[in-house]
Parts: C-alpha cells; structure tokens; sequence
C-alpha cells in the first residue's frame, strides 16, 4: 500500500512538473515563432523590392546569397534615414508634399490613405486606440469571443454599430472586423493589456471573472 502511494505522489508530481514546463516552453517558442515568421516576411518583402536591380548592378562579383544581404541592409538604412527625416521640421515639409503629391494620384490615393490609417491606429497608445474590451458572439451564435472597441459608426437610417475588432489566437495583430449592433456587445471592465495577454496565451493567462459593464 505505501509503495503505491508513492507511486501515486510520484506520478501526480511528474505530472504537475510536466505539465508546468511544457507551458514555460509555450511561453518562450510561442513570441520566438511569431518574430521569425514576421522577419522571414519581412526578409522575403525587403529582398524582392531590391534584389532584382543589385543583380543586374553586381552579378559577376557577388553570389545570390549576399544579394539578399545587402538588399535587407540598404533598406534598413533607408528607413533609418527616413525616419530621421521624420523628426525635422524640413523632413516633416518634405514627407507632407510627398504624401499631398501622392494623394492626388487616383488609385495610390485610396491605397495609401488606408495603409497610413491603419500604421497610424497601430502607433496609438492602448487607451486611444482601443476603447474597451468588449465580448461578442462570435463566429457565430451561443460562442464568445474577446474583442476590442475601436470606435462607432452610423448607418443610413441612424442606426449607431460597434466597430469590433476581434483578434486571433496567440497572433493579435491579424484578426477580425465587425460591425456590431450596441446590444448585441458586451463592455467589459478588463484592461486592455489583460485582454492582450489572454489572447497572446490561449486563454492560459486569464482572470478567474469577466466583469460586464452596465451601460445606461
């Protein structure tokens, strides 16, 4: 009887232990498996724009592998020096013509404005650009799921509508768009940056009650 108790305490430890390092394996691999799937995107944009030209420039001298190199190096250096533009008065003149230039060209009008929009609602802190978090029927009824307010919107007749962004599992930054009537939401009272870490971890990081808001 004693040796299986043991063999119980032993097994239940073990579990316990298993379980415990599995999930502080999750929490590293999972962040370090979303920044290398961004840079290899990264790395396949940034060498696709300068690639084609640095061949015709250096083929003879210098082999395909260090082409992607220097085309990831030269854009980096771009951007550095554009973003340093950004920050002076005569840098900040330049980009406003630019962009005044760029917004009078029928199609790249409607293209940038929209890329510009988004870059701009992501740069924004949490409070501004989130409102709350709020759960809602999703994707479809008798399921909840946690999204973020991010504003209101009119229809025709007047009605008002929730813009509802509902983001995915353990990758936040791409999700879903909703526009969701008022009653059919519910505002809760958790931080944003809570919401965050509850998506970022499956649901492994979440408080033990979702608070709903009474809204008059």
């Amino acid at each position: 009887m004693l040796d299986h108790a043991k063999k119980e305490t032993f097994g239940h430890s073990f579990h316990l232990s298993l379980k415990s390092r599995l999930v502080s394996g999750l929490f590293v691999l999972v962040p370090l498996a979303i920044t290398l799937l961004i840079l290899k995107t990264v790395f396949i944009w940034t060498a696709g724009i300068l690639s084609p030209t640095l061949k015709l420039i250096v083929s003879d001298t210098v082999q395909e592998p260090y082409i992607s190199i220097i085309s990831i190096a030269i854009l980096t250096i771009i951007t550095y020096f554009t973003g340093m533009l950004a920050k002076v008065v005569v840098g900040r003149k330049l980009i406003a013509i630019g962009e005044t230039l760029l917004l009078k060209i029928p199609v790249v009008k409607s293209i940038y404005a929209a890329a510009k929009q988004v870059m701009d609602a992501m740069s924004m802190p949490d409070r501004a650009a989130f409102k709350a978090v709020v759960l809602v029927e999703f994707p479809r009824a008798g399921m909840k799921a946690i999204g973020f307010l991010t504003g209101t919107i009119t229809d025709g007749e007047g009605k008002q509508f929730y813009k509802v962004f509902i983001p995915t599992t353990p990758n936040p930054t791409t999700g879903f768009f909703e526009l969701v009537s008022p009653e059919q939401a519910q505002i809760t009272d958790m931080p944003i940056e809570e919401a965050f870490k509850m998506i970022m971890s499956g649901g492994i990081l979440s408080p033990q009650t979702i608070s709903i808001k009474i809204c008059d």
